[in-house]
Order: structure tokens, then C-alpha cells, then sequence
């Protein structure tokens, strides 16, 4: 709820920036099988009204970027 708060208030320059500092939070705080379940459960939430926007893919990019899942 806390972070639903924080998203809800900021301004559409900032998601970027705040998703990058969550998903660096996250990558420190768990597990290479975590990540992966991650960004599995990312890529189906993505896909799950049959259309991925431009949006979405440069967040998911951003995922695959960062955490490198091709080199685990």
C-alpha cells in the first residue's frame, strides 16, 4: 500500500528513475531464482491483454539490461 502511495504521486518523468532504483533494491535483496521469477511473472503480465506497448517493452527491456538473465 505504501508503495502504491508513492507510485500514485509521482509525476511520469519520475517512474523511470523509481523503477530503477526498485529494481536495483530488489536485484541486491533477492535471489538469482527470484529475479528470474520475476521477470517471468513480468513478461506474462506484460503479454496478458495480447498487446505489449512501447512502454511496457522499454520497462521489461530495462529488466533484461540491468540484470543480464541471458548471462545467468
Amino acid at each position: 500500500d505504501r508503495e502504491m502511495a508513492v507510485i500514485s504521486n509521482l509525476k511520469p518523468e519520475e517512474w523511470k528513475s523509481h523503477f530503477l532504483k526498485m529494481m536495483d533494491d530488489f536485484y541486491d535483496d533477492a535471489t538469482e531464482e527470484e529475479r528470474m521469477k520475476l521477470i517471468d511473472f513480468a513478461i506474462k503480465l506484460t503479454k496478458a491483454d495480447n498487446v505489449i506497448t512501447k512502454e511496457e517493452n522499454d520497462y521489461l527491456n530495462l529488466l533484461f539490461e540491468n540484470w543480464k538473465p541471458e548471462e545467468a
